[in-house]
């Protein structure tokens, strides 16, 4: 396992017939560059959505969720949306969002949700994982508001929402330590915090 990481091309190919496997290649400009289509083994590419993955001359049917060691592999899929202009994708997604806002003051979670998720392959926002970590939370299926939490947070390191509703959720399942990490970067982008400065004293490390 190699981890190829914040480079302008992570690899470049050329002639290779060997394996590509099992390895953490993201966050580079372009994480591969092949100058004839060749077929990858599973890979973590920061995505499992192929038009997010930054790889150019490859073919990807299986890639790992997370991190490795930590990710399981599962099926790449690719983006409806994909090929639709900037400002469609955006209108697609404020579309959506309208809609999930509707069903998410209905109490209709399980809907709200749905839409959510289609909002966020559109054009992703804090705001909708935000409200997506809200709906499976009200739906008590904190692991999957955790994921989308983790994966916004990831995605948006600046949003202090973000950050304070992941450490509540820490704090809620007694992971003082996870906890402790989300609110200390939260007191850094938003100082006045105040109930978290509160529960900052209470964990009290």
């Amino acid at each position: 396992m190699s981890s190829i990481f914040q480079n302008e091309t992570g690899i470049a190919i050329n002639g290779f017939s060997g394996d590509i496997k099992d390895s953490n290649i993201f966050d580079n400009s372009l994480n591969i560059l092949s100058e004839s289509m060749v077929k990858i083994d599973p890979n973590y590419f920061g995505s499992i959505n192929t038009d997010e993955m930054n790889v150019r001359g490859v073919s990807i049917t299986k890639v790992y969720d997370n991190r490795i060691p930590g990710g399981k592999v599962v099926d790449a899929i690719s983006n409806p949306y994909a090929l639709l202009s900037h400002e469609d994708r955006q209108k697609k997604a404020t579309e959506f969002v309208i809609e999930a806002g509707n069903y998410f003051r209905q109490r209709n979670y399980g809907k709200a949700a749905t839409l959510f998720e289609e909002a966020l392959k559109a054009y992703p926002t804090a705001e909708v994982y935000y409200y997506l970590a809200l709906c499976y939370q009200e739906m008590k299926e904190d692991e999957k508001s955790l994921k989308y939490l983790k994966e916004g947070v990831e995605r948006f390191p600046k949003d202090s929402t973000l950050q304070k509703s992941l450490g509540l959720m820490y704090y809620q399942k007694e992971n003082e330590a996870e906890a402790k990490k989300a609110f200390e970067e939260v007191l850094r982008l938003s100082p006045e915090d105040r109930q978290v400065r509160f529960l900052m004293e209470r964990i009290g490390k």
